[in-house]
Parts: structure tokens; C-alpha cells; sequence
């Protein structure tokens, strides 16, 4: 009888034993090439360069990406209305053509004072740490290049010239520090911006006289209202020490800012003979905008105020090329 109960016992051991070596070998087994987490690292390695690539536009996208509303709307606007494209196909070459100097400038300007930036605009690519101060330096100058380069294959180089000119004038010999000055290089920034994406738009014609007179409106308005976007910004620039408008006349410039905006909308409404609706949509626009900034004085009421103030902008464009052609009956350009 204990024989039988050892055998039992026995028996009973061999069955556990085997149970476990079947269960070990089912469950553990070694890491297979096709893994999840083989393929996990496989993708990511065939993923790498095309990871980098994205991060590196995200990047260039992120230093120009405030000034869209700014530039790049407004003179895509002016350009496709004083000079209407010859092609739709002509449009995304303009757009580059704007973008690439845009590019150029901001890379060049947040170069100056990233601690400024890192109060303003902490997702920058210098104070988010995307890219290094000498990183943007050196790639200020390929773009000063690139940009030199697109304009002689493109027939548009002295608009080129002059946008590197002042952007070396604004940001390297700190015109930007003072009042008068740091309004008169946009105003001039913005001319030179306008002349080159006319240009492309009418196929590498001249300025005829006509056309002089809305790319001179065009400057004196960005050098009357452009102090807009510095009350966003009052903080950071006190951090650094500038001497803006509404640093300097923190009253005064909210004034000047509604009177501009009504003294030129409607100017244009008389001068270039706009349409009753067009008018009024220009004038309620400029004095709400006005008013805005007069009674919402914080950061983040103004940074809207600003905002609208670049739609007010983007009209008033319109309104110069708009009357161009319905009020004197001119083009802006003449064919070569």
C-alpha cells in the first residue's frame, strides 16, 4: 500500500513537472524579430530622417509664424490686386518669395535679445530651445543668401537688396531702439516687401508713376499705425530696455492710434474714391479697432487689439489697389 502511494506521489511530481516545462516553453519564449518592439524601433529608425525633416519646417515655420498675419496676408493681398497674376500658378512662387524674406528677417531679429523673446513669445525656436543664438546666426546668413540668389533667377533683385539693407540696419544697428526710426525701417520694410511681390505678380515689369503712389500710401500708413504691435509687447521690451511709443507715451500712442486709423480710412474712402460700402466697412473697422485700444489695456486685450488691427491692415490694402484700378483707371505696373 505504500508502494502504491510513492508511485502515486511520484507519478503525480512528473505530471507538475512536465505541466510547467509545457507552460514555461508556450509563454516564454525568446524575443522574435517581428516583436513589437522590434518593429517599434525598426519604423522609428526608417522614420528618423523624414521625423527630422518635419521638425526642422515646424521649426522655420515657428520664426516667422506671428508675422503671417502681418506680412505675408497683407502683401499677397496689395501685390494680387495691383498687379492681378497673369497665371494662378504664379501665386505659390509669390508666396515663397514673401515667406523666404519674412524669413530671413525674423531669423535675424530674434537673434538680438531671445530673453525678450522668452517673456513675448516663449515657443520661438531660440527660447524653446530648438535651435541655438550661433545656429540662428549662421542660418541668417544662408538665408541672406538664398534669398539674394531667388531674386536675381526671379528679376526682382533690388527689392531684395533693400529688404537685406534694412533688416542689417534695423536689427545689427540697433534701429530698432528708437522711436522714430524703428517705424520708419518697417515702413520701408514694408514698401520693399510690396515692390518685390508686385513685381513677380505682373511678370517682372517697372513701377510706373501710377504705382508709386499706392506703394508711398502704403509705407506712410505702416509708419503712422505700425506701433500696434508694440503694445503686445510693452513687457518684454522694458525687460530690454527699447524705447517704443507706448513705452514712451503710454497715452499719447493710444491716441495717435485711433486718429490714424480714422484720419486714413478715410482718406483712402476720399482719395481713391472706394464705393459707399467698401468706405464704411473701412472706417467702422479703423475706429473699432481705435477704440479697442484705448479702453482694453491689458496684455492679452491688446494682443487681440492687434490682431484686428491686421485685418483693418489687410482692408486698407485692398482699398489701395481697389481704387487704383476703379478711381484713375491706371495699372500699377507697366509690362517691360
Amino acid at each position: 500500500m505504500a508502494t502504491l502511494v510513492s508511485h502515486h506521489k511520484t507519478l503525480s511530481s512528473s505530471k507538475s513537472s512536465l505541466a510547467f516545462t509545457y507552460l514555461t516553453r508556450s509563454t516564454v519564449s525568446p524575443p522574435s524579430p517581428f516583436s513589437t518592439l522590434s518593429l517599434t524601433q525598426e519604423c522609428r529608425n526608417h522614420l528618423h530622417p523624414a521625423l527630422d525633416l518635419l521638425l526642422n519646417i515646424q521649426t522655420l515655420y515657428l520664426f516667422t509664424k506671428s508675422d503671417f498675419k502681418t506680412v505675408l496676408l497683407p502683401v499677397t493681398v496689395f501685390a494680387s490686386i495691383m498687379a492681378p497674376l497673369n497665371r494662378v500658378q504664379c501665386l505659390p512662387r509669390i508666396v515663397f518669395w514673401i515667406w523666404l524674406h519674412l524669413l530671413q528677417f525674423c531669423v535675424s531679429n530674434q537673434c538680438i535679445n531671445p530673453e525678450e523673446d522668452a517673456v513675448n513669445k516663449p515657443w520661438r525656436p531660440i527660447p524653446a530651445g530648438r535651435v541655438t543664438v550661433s545656429q540662428a546666426q549662421n542660418l541668417r546668413w544662408v538665408l541672406v543668401a538664398a534669398c539674394l540668389a531667388l531674386s536675381i533667377y526671379r528679376g526682382v533683385l533690388p527689392a531684395s537688396i533693400l529688404l537685406c539693407s534694412f533688416t542689417i540696419a534695423y536689427n545689427d544697428l540697433g534701429l530698432h531702439r528708437h522711436i522714430v526710426m524703428r517705424n520708419a525701417c518697417n515702413a520701408v520694410g514694408y514698401a520693399s516687401f510690396e515692390l518685390g511681390a508686385t513685381q513677380l505678380a505682373a511678370g517682372n515689369s517697372y513701377v510706373c508713376s501710377s504705382g508709386v503712389v499706392p506703394l508711398i500710401a502704403s509705407a506712410l500708413i505702416v509708419f503712422t499705425t505700425i506701433h500696434a504691435a508694440d503694445f503686445r509687447d510693452e513687457e518684454g521690451d522694458r525687460l530690454e530696455g527699447k524705447r517704443t511709443l507706448p513705452i514712451s507715451f503710454p497715452e499719447g500712442s493710444r491716441i495717435v492710434m485711433l486718429a490714424s486709423l480714422v484720419l486714413w480710412s478715410s482718406a483712402l474712402s476720399l482719395f481713391w474714391n472706394l464705393d459707399a460700402i467698401l468706405a464704411s466697412v473701412l472706417l467702422i473697422t479703423g475706429a473699432a479697432v481705435g477704440l479697442r485700444f484705448i479702453y482694453r489695456r491689458n496684455a492679452a486685450a491688446d494682443r487681440m487689439s492687434y490682431l484686428l488691427y491686421n485685418v483693418w491692415l489687410s482692408l486698407a490694402h485692398i482699398c489701395l489697389g481697389v481704387g487704383q484700378y476703379r478711381g484713375r483707371g491706371m495699372t500699377a505696373f507697366a509690362i517691360q
